[in-house]
């Protein structure tokens, strides 16, 4: 993944840019940062997620393998402490963010058309074709997305 030599060569000034605190706690980074809070690191001309520079000084430049992620034990998107990282892939970091309350679903996503009391209407009545077509005009959503509702595919975590 990353040139071992140009790692090495730049460990220091990574570190220096570290806020490394007690051992257990976060260590923020304390430089360039995208829009969410992840810490960006130059290394042979390109930026790359400060978390995975430190996952790789501590393991070793090649030890994030093709498909996977680094991931935040802590949840602290500028946390760049090794012990707080660990390699998964895609659905793992998404079972961790639904796990923890961090994932915007239902009413919490932005590009939501509903609300609650939508969805509860839409389980009743988009039983029938009649009731299903008068859901989609009603709340202007499509014919697959009343379905998945219905089905509950969709705000699952909605209770009835």
């Amino acid at each position: 993944m990353f040139n071992s030599d140009q790692l090495q060569r730049r460990a220091t000034a990574f570190w220096n840019n570290v806020d490394r605190g007690e051992e257990g706690e976060c260590w923020p980074w304390q430089r360039a940062k995208e829009s969410q809070g992840y810490g960006v690191f130059s290394l042979g001309g390109k930026s790359h997620g400060a978390h995975r520079i430190a996952y790789a000084l501590a393991h070793g430049a090649d030890a994030i393998k093709p498909g996977l992620m680094v991931r935040h034990r802590c949840h602290n998107p500028s946390c760049v402490n090794p012990e707080h990282l660990v390699l998964g892939n895609q659905r793992e970091n998404v079972d961790d963010s639904v796990r923890d309350g961090r994932f915007a679903h239902g009413v919490r996503n932005g590009g939501s058309k509903l609300d609650e009391d939508a969805v509860r209407e839409i389980r009743r009545e988009a039983g029938t074709w009649d009731g299903m077509c008068a859901m989609m005009l009603k709340h202007r959503v499509s014919q697959a997305q009343v379905m998945a509702i219905h089905r509950r595919q969709w705000w699952r975590h909605l209770p009835d």
